[in-house]
């Protein structure tokens, strides 16, 4: 009797739990066709050729991985990363618009239409397809 009665106290709270953090990686036929495209054509070239020399698989500078949206949404030593759908509040967006003491990438600043791709990633929720057959 015990078990029910903690199961039926946990069941609520896991229900709330996956509604509010929800699928990490989504499998790519989940997510609109065109945030799909948006993301592997703008988003992760900008990622791979300026951000995952230092924070990908290999290196994490910071403790901070931008190599997966799990990875993006954990964060490092400075907290998250993003937060989704509020890239003013995203700390992404304050150190590549080279605002504060924390500046990336470090030896030039991205130009406009980068941070706007970046800021647009984030508004649609950060979007990060994985394809099942590589999951």
């Amino acid at each position: 009797m015990r078990v029910v009665c903690r199961l039926l106290v946990l069941l609520p709270l896991a229900v709330i739990v996956g509604w509010m953090f929800g699928d990490v990686d989504c499998p790519a036929d989940e997510i609109p066709s065109a945030d799909a495209k948006f993301f592997r054509e703008e988003v992760l070239p900008l990622l791979k050729e300026s951000c995952q020399r230092c924070h990908g698989e290999k290196k994490q500078n910071s403790g901070l991985r931008l190599d997966s949206r799990e990875a993006v949404l954990k964060g490092g030593q400075n907290g998250p990363a993003i937060v989704v759908g509020k890239p003013d509040q995203s700390l992404l967006m304050k150190v590549i618009n080279h605002d504060g003491d924390i500046q990336m990438p470090p030896d030039e600043k991205l130009d406009d239409e980068e941070i706007a791709i970046f800021k647009k990633w984030i508004e649609k929720d950060a979007p990060w397809p994985v394809d099942k057959k590589k999951a």
